[in-house]
């Protein structure tokens, strides 16, 4: 037997009660093979990223269980026939590592990041090039003549395209 982990979706039109009994089917099927269900965690009723079967919502479901591999085929046509499952992936798990193996690992991964930063801190640091910024311009204040000219030659412009629409 080796160990797997389902991911699944169940559709969000059902109630919490109904969606953890489509769960159960599952497990049921998974038990039935003299498989052995590990843990079962309902993330909840989630929007979906996008529409599935003309659903916006699904009720996210994870389970981790042992199985044998030959009865994998048998719980994939299962989820496929029940209507209330809209998506599943089935993906063998990985072993958890202990607590000192990840406590070994984050250490060396905090040795390793030190060691970069100090070799950066000792690297000369290339001179950045002065710039010189240009003045800035006033702005020029535009008289109630120039503002009606502007305005006369954007209305005859406008007039022009309406024309040629016609």
């Amino acid at each position: 037997m080796r160990d797997y982990e389902i991911t699944y979706i169940i559709s969000g039109s059902l109630t919490e009660d109904e969606a953890s009994k489509v769960t159960d089917d599952i497990n049921g099927v998974i038990t039935s093979h003299s498989g052995k269900v590990a843990s079962e965690d309902l993330w909840g009723r989630k929007r979906l990223a996008y529409e599935i079967e003309k659903q916006g919502f699904g009720w996210y479901v994870v389970t981790r269980f042992s199985l044998g591999g030959e009865h994998i085929a048998e719980l994939e046509r299962a989820l496929r026939l029940n209507a209330h499952v809209i998506r599943s992936l089935i993906v063998r798990a990985e072993e958890v590592p202990s607590e000192e193996e990840v406590a070994k690992a984050t250490k060396a991964a905090a040795a390793a990041d030190e060691a970069e930063k100090k070799e950066r801190d000792k690297a000369p640091k290339p001179a950045a090039p002065e710039v010189e910024a240009e003045p800035e311009k006033p702005a020029k204040k535009e008289t109630a003549a120039e503002r009606k000219k502007r305005q006369a030659e954007v209305e005859e412009k406008l007039g022009k395209l309406l024309n040629e629409e016609e």
